[in-house]
């Protein structure tokens, strides 16, 4: 859909960090390459909704949810950085 093909066009398809990678099959999915921990998720959400504003002047929602130590549910584009995920 739109949110994927705007992340296309920003040319993260393929973009990793950590373990984790946008799909190079469809850049609105991000994808556990081998060792990804939330931290690494996260990072690449926050870097993508960063450009997404720079560029275009709005974020995106994720739909992805992190789930604390402590049950709570959050967000993924709630959470401003790995240091959230203590």
């Amino acid at each position: 859909g739109p949110p994927g093909k705007i992340i296309e066009s920003l040319g993260f398809k393929g973009s990793k960090i950590g373990g984790a990678m946008v799909s190079p099959i469809h850049a609105n999915f991000i994808v556990n390459f081998g060792g990804a921990v939330a931290s690494d998720v996260v990072k690449l959400v926050n870097q993508i909704n960063e450009r997404i504003h720079s560029e275009h002047g709005f974020t995106l929602k994720s739909e992805g949810v992190f789930v604390s130590s402590k049950g709570e549910l959050i967000r993924l584009d709630d959470l401003s950085d790995e240091n959230s995920l203590i």
